[in-house]
């Protein structure tokens, strides 16, 4: 995470180095910007490419010196217990490639390097990038409890694969197509695996399956579709018997194909609250909304809307509203991490 001593004296430039000397050193080391320290060797200001840019603009740019190049309201961090994690705050909130840590005194003890403090080059799973807002979202949580409800493949379209794979979480996976319950039995040995549709009372059900989707509505079924006939939970059922007791439920994500107000019925939100719940709000294979006819049981127990991405919407409980400004559009997440799609 630190830098060695040779390697933090190179980003290093005296106040009263003269602009050849400045331009000499961007150039020679490849920095993207320089610390700028006064005769005590106290951080006095930074040069970025913005600041040098802005010199090389300058009528009379050959006669600036580097205290007068540089920006003195620029972020650090001071050498405490905390700054490590206000590190990893820092890295999200703003777009850093390094932070420096200095003394009381304003000495420079350490230049963290984002990619070597947290390494977060993500393959997403998902084609609506589900996976990439929900660990933004949650990045600061160590232990990841998650619901999927209508989880499908283990790996194609997972909203949980990454976030399982980087052993920062576990959860249930609810799922009514037996060959896709059995692969998740046996890629996800730390997840509750649990083969039945959910909906809003306990019992069976019939389901209409074909290549692109199950669905418990007979509206959205064809002439490919081939009727299965599975068990039916409920939300509040599933909680009840798999959710340790005072165990977080950190998001709840519903994929069920228009069945998504029984699924909502079934809940016991008085009781299990997940921070997060993201549901599919569109009809099957469509762009055409339906949150409509849902969207008041969550409002109803103090969910609120936060943010819609593509086929999505996402709610926060009220008691979780400190991180709806976490929500970033994929442009802003892209800007932050070094996002790889495999589709």
């Amino acid at each position: 995470m630190s830098n060695k001593e040779g390697d933090l004296k190179d980003f290093i430039i005296s106040d009263n180095a003269n602009f050849e000397e400045v331009y000499y050193k961007f150039n020679t080391n490849h920095n993207y910007f320089l610390l700028v320290i006064n005769n005590q060797d106290c951080l006095l200001g930074v040069i970025g490419w913005t600041e040098f840019n802005r010199a090389l603009s300058h009528e009379n740019c050959l006669k600036l010196n580097a205290a007068e190049i540089c920006n003195r309201t620029f972020t650090y961090l001071f050498d405490d217990q905390a700054y490590k994690d206000k590190c990893l705050s820092l890295f999200y909130e703003k777009a850093l490639a390094y932070i420096p840590v200095v003394s009381r005194e304003m000495k420079i003890v350490d230049l963290v390097n984002r990619s070597d403090y947290f390494q977060f080059r993500m393959i997403s799973y998902c084609p609506q990038k589900e996976d990439v807002i929900l660990a933004h979202v949650l990045h600061d949580v160590q232990n990841i409890f998650y619901l999927d409800v209508g989880a499908y493949d283990p790996w194609i379209g997972s909203v949980t694969k990454w976030l399982y794979s980087s052993e920062k979480a576990r959860g249930i996976n609810v799922e009514p197509l037996e060959k896709c319950y059995k692969s998740l039995c046996a890629d996800r040995p730390r997840d509750i695996n649990i083969h039945a549709a959910v909906g809003d009372h306990m019992g069976e059900i019939d389901m209409y399956s074909n290549y692109h989707a199950t669905t418990a509505v007979a509206e959205y079924a064809d002439e490919r579709s081939n009727v299965i006939h599975v068990p039916l939970v409920t939300l509040a059922d599933v909680c009840q018997k798999h959710v340790p007791e005072n165990l977080a439920i950190h998001f709840l994500k519903i994929d069920v194909e228009g069945f998504e107000k029984n699924v909502l019925l079934g809940a016991n939100f008085d009781k299990y609250r997940p921070w997060i719940i993201v549901l599919e709000a569109t009809r099957p294979n469509t762009m055409i909304p339906t949150h409509s006819e849902w969207e008041h049981i969550l409002i109803q127990n103090d969910y609120v809307f936060v943010k819609q991405h593509d086929v999505n919407r996402y709610y926060l409980s009220k008691d979780r509203l400190h991180l709806a400004n976490r929500f970033l559009d994929m442009d802003s997440l892209r800007k932050i991490y070094a996002i790889t799609d495999i589709y």
